[in-house]
């Protein structure tokens, strides 16, 4: 029996969330157009960011009731997107005590795939494929 494996997104809208499983890994990613409308978007999620107008993307990290959760947002270009999510990689690899490496790089590369697939809407089977 086939699954689909979208348990760990959820759309509301411009805002995705994404929850990894394997990793314990929460995401919350936002195409930002209109940057007010954006920070009030994450302040109803209980994230109090301003976005930054001059930047094309963000990464930071929130710990809320005893769990981290990573937040992303870009214009949505595809480079910005990948840039954010090679941070979001790093971040939550490293935190496993995976350390980029010769020996390493392919889980980062397939992570940051993961990330930016979600993100894009093209469903995953969970590798990153």
């Amino acid at each position: 029996m086939a699954s689909k494996n979208n348990y760990f997104v959820q759309r509301y809208g411009k805002l995705i969330h994404i929850y990894d499983p394997i990793f314990r890994a929460n995401f919350w990613y936002q195409t930002v157009k209109d940057f007010s409308k954006a920070t009030a978007l994450l302040k109803k999620q209980g994230f109090n960011y301003e976005f930054k107008i001059n930047n094309n993307g963000g990464f930071t990290v929130y710990e809320t009731q005893g769990c981290e959760v990573c937040v992303m947002w870009t214009k949505g270009k595809d480079s910005d997107i990948v840039h954010e999510c090679s941070h979001a990689t790093h971040f939550v690899l490293s935190k496993a005590g995976i350390k980029l490496n010769e020996e390493t790089d392919e889980i980062y590369s397939y992570y940051v795939a993961f990330l930016f697939k979600t993100i894009k809407g093209v469903k995953t089977n969970g590798t990153g494929k």
